[in-house]
């Protein structure tokens, strides 16, 4: 069989409440069309990838998208009145859970997950699908790596092993068949050697683990496609609704992003757009490069001679100077120094009208209030280094772009304050590229007024 000519092998990492994330990956696949002839995972990518080799989308994202903390473990029933009396026994009956379960029974109890599994996958029709289903869990018994396939197991034995794959440390040890089983991240939370050994040579990897780094795999003579959460998200029992809900919209937009659907570096854009096209012709613009050129001269590439395009590059972040389209990375420049929301596929015309409207609103709110009020003169003096900066703006709680604009109103004597505009500049790089697409902004809005 050239399992080339399949599919893909879907590999996905453990990773607890973040494994929701493999849901929204795969419904981009789903929507992209990408073929999956295999998924394999560990701890909750493998039961992640239960679901995905079931084939029901709606009840995978219906189950996962709504797990909570008594969902997956069995806690003890806390009283209902919150007097303090109450307090304390509900404090005492939490202590004396933490002796039962953990100490007495040697871990947290799964059965509530069991029950989940049990009655939501069906292991005959998964077997009949013919997605290849593989994970990895360790046999704390003799401590070895145990790697496998669906067809390697006895009938009725998948959520045994589910179970055992997704044993995290203070879960009970699974059982079967008297040898102890626990969390397969111990040895392998990205089984992509599963994948490659199985013979796949086209492979997509979902990464949720800690790792600020991209894992590192022996991809030689294969085909793979590497995914990364490229938000930051919580611990592996954080079953908040709404985190849970965003980790799947990230699964899903990251994805996306991985196969050229939408671009940008901190944000998710469609430039698809005239809007776009508008803004591009802008940019060369001899008119609306006279009002930003003297921020040019602020590139690392200050050279009258350099290209536009280099010294503009000059101006913008390092992870953004070598990428392929300047205009949305000025664009993103804007955009986090005014804190526009990350998690959210824009259009270019929305994104434009997020960052003006977040604009005027600033500048209203500078407008109408007294610069005494900010009552920011007496941190002038500290406005010495990067350090005292970031505490300072963390008083105010502003965005960048704000933080900047009050230092701008503040008069001292009847003098404008000149504040540090290198520091502020170090410790906040996307500001000149901010400034240059607010240029464009007011450009864009005046051609089409007139």
């Amino acid at each position: 069989m050239n399992l080339n000519t399949k599919g893909y092998a879907l590999v996905l990492s453990g990773g607890g409440a973040k494994g929701v994330y493999h849901i929204g990956v795969w419904k981009a696949l789903l929507e992209l069309r990408i073929p999956i002839r295999a998924v394999i995972g560990t701890s909750a990518g493998s039961i992640a990838a239960a679901f995905i080799a079931q084939g029901d989308f709606s009840l995978a994202e219906k189950i996962l998208s709504d797990l909570t903390v008594d969902k997956i473990i069995d806690l003890p029933e806390m009283p209902e009145n919150q007097d303090e009396t109450s307090l304390r026994t509900r404090t005492k009956k939490w202590i004396g859970f933490i002796k039962d379960k953990l100490i007495k029974n040697k871990g947290l109890d799964t059965s509530p997950l069991r029950n989940i599994l049990e009655t939501q996958l069906n292991e005959q029709v998964i077997r009949q699908k013919g997605m290849e289903l593989g994970l990895a869990t360790w046999r704390l018994s003799d401590f070895k790596p145990i790697e496998l396939f669906l067809e390697d197991l006895e009938d009725g034995r998948l959520v045994d092993y589910l179970i055992a794959s997704a044993s995290y440390p203070g879960f009970k040890t699974t059982e079967i068949k008297d040898k102890q089983y626990i969390d397969g991240g111990v040895f392998k939370n990205i089984p992509y050697s599963l994948a490659k050994e199985r013979g796949y040579k086209k492979i997509i990897v979902v990464d949720i683990t800690n790792s600020v780094n991209a894992a590192r795999f022996d991809i030689s003579q294969t085909e793979t496609i590497y995914i990364k959460n490229s938000l930051s998200m919580k611990g592996l029992l954080d079953f908040n609704q709404q985190a849970l809900t965003d980790y799947q919209l990230l699964g899903y937009l990251d994805t996306m992003k991985t196969f050229d659907r939408n671009v940008g570096i901190h944000y998710f854009l469609d430039i698809d757009d005239p809007v776009y096209q508008q803004f591009e012709k802008l940019l060369n613009e001899y008119t609306v490069i006279k009002d930003y050129h003297d921020l040019l001269k602020k590139s690392t590439n200050n050279d009258p001679d350099t290209s536009l395009q280099l010294r503009l590059k000059g101006l913008l972040p390092d992870e953004m100077r070598h990428y392929q389209y300047i205009l949305v990375s000025l664009a993103e420049c804007a955009a986090l120094s005014l804190d526009i929301p990350r998690l959210k596929k824009y259009t270019f015309s929305q994104f434009v009208s997020a960052i003006n409207n977040s604009v005027n609103q600033v500048d209203h709110r500078l407008l109408i209030q007294n610069p005494k009020q900010f009552q920011i003169s007496e941190y002038l003096s500290q406005l010495k280094d990067l350090k005292s900066i970031t505490a300072i703006k963390q008083v105010f709680k502003t965005s960048v772009y704000e933080f900047h604009q009050m230092l701008e109103k503040i008069e001292i004597n009847d003098k404008k304050f000149k504040f540090p505009g290198k520091s502020l500049t170090k410790l906040y790089p996307f500001i000149i590229g901010a400034k240059i697409f607010l240029v464009l902004i007011k450009h864009y809005q005046k051609k089409n007024l007139d």
